[in-house]
């Protein structure tokens, strides 16, 4: 039986204060062994990047569970966050954000 690699679980994300709440994410769950792919598709604004961010390290779940090899991410501090996503995850941006004045030689 294949390790499970990602878990989540009713994962669910809002941005905003309490005046203006954007509900973008509501209770994805799904699973990802070692091995496989997966596709994330919908249409513009339906959540998938926010998703991304969320399975990347790069943004925290507002509700909800999110294992990573058996580990629950919701109790990883920043550094732990930041030190696995520098040796174990690869994320390619849809927009790079270079620094345009500077070179690859800075």
């Amino acid at each position: 039986m294949a390790n499970k690699l990602i878990e989540i679980t009713d994962l669910r994300k809002q941005f905003g204060s309490d005046e203006v709440i954007t509900k973008v994410l509501h209770g994805v769950s799904f699973t990802v062994n070692e091995g496989e792919y997966m596709a994330i598709m919908g249409p513009s604004g339906s959540g998938k990047s926010t998703l991304m961010h969320i399975i990347g390290f790069l943004d925290r779940l507002t509700t909800g569970s999110y294992l990573y090899n058996g580990l629950d991410v919701t109790k990883f501090s920043d550094n732990k966050l930041a030190s696995i996503r520098n040796s174990e995850v690869g994320f390619v941006f849809q927009q790079f954000n270079l620094l345009s004045n500077t070179t690859v030689f800075d």
